[in-house]
């Protein structure tokens, strides 16, 4: 199976759940909640969702799933979609304009291709493993910088906050207290800016595969970085990311195991 015939069927779901996301962007009537009141789902998670299954079925009938909204399916075969339908939802509800989709596909656990489409401001990211990354079609390469003082870097908070939030903030502060930094509320787009070069770094606990897994890719096809908190190895399905430039990542872990 060709890699590019992977990759155009994942920029074409992350761009036709793009469509979706304006469509409803700043028009939604409600909304509905999942565990937590800060972890919403909207209409435009669903539908998209639907849309983004729907192209790739079309193109790979036998291949699985594992989505945000529906789960997992079909998931024993090579290949395995992982998918975020609506990264930034609570962006999204509320009407502030970062929010993403993200595609990626899996061959016996190994991603090897990734779309992450920002449809407000028409950002999309693309990589495709040993293929580097691209913005736009743009080749991307990580920041140059190597201290955290003079570096731009990206968090997030975990829905989970109200029992987490003690080291949350201690490790934010810890961060802060050294160099700016920013929390954008969609982990996807975050991560992908660490391999644009914007974010020199960026960190969160208790994200899902189906926000880091096309992300992750792009960082490693630019020449960055990902481990968790203590330097560790990433793995989409852990509890820790820390994404960066790999100039300043021993820098960050120093930052987070205090």
């Amino acid at each position: 199976m060709t890699g590019d015939k992977l990759q155009k069927t994942a920029v074409k779901a992350a761009k036709e759940a793009g469509k979706i996301h304006l469509k409803y962007f700043r028009k939604l009537k409600s909304y509905g909640f999942k565990e937590y009141v800060t972890n919403i789902v909207t209409k435009a998670d669903v539908e998209s969702e639907k849309v983004i299954k729907d192209i790739i079925r079309k193109e790979f009938p036998k291949h699985g799933f594992l989505a945000e909204e529906s789960g997992e399916e079909n998931s024993s075969g090579e290949y395995r979609w992982i998918i975020d339908p609506l990264d930034g939802t609570v962006n999204y509800a509320h009407g502030f304009p970062l929010f993403c989709s993200s595609v990626a596909v899996q061959h016996n656990g190994v991603t090897v291709t990734g779309a992450v489409y920002a449809a407000y401001i028409d950002e999309l990211f693309t990589a495709v493993k040993g293929g580097g990354a691209f913005l736009n079609n743009k080749r991307l390469a990580v920041s140059s910088e190597r201290s955290l003082k003079k570096s731009l870097t990206g968090t997030g908070f975990p829905y989970s906050i109200y029992f987490r939030q003690g080291k949350q903030f201690d490790w934010f502060k810890n961060i802060a207290s050294t160099g700016p930094v920013r929390r954008g509320g969609a982990a996807a787009l975050d991560i992908c800016y660490v391999a644009a070069g914007v974010f020199a770094g960026f960190f969160e606990q208790g994200l899902k595969p189906w926000d880091t897994a096309a992300a992750a890719l792009l960082v490693e096809e630019s020449g960055g970085k990902l481990s968790d908190y203590s330097g560790g190895k990433f793995d989409i399905f852990g509890n820790e990311t820390l994404a960066t430039n790999g100039k300043i990542h021993a820098e960050l872990v120093r930052k987070l195991s205090k």
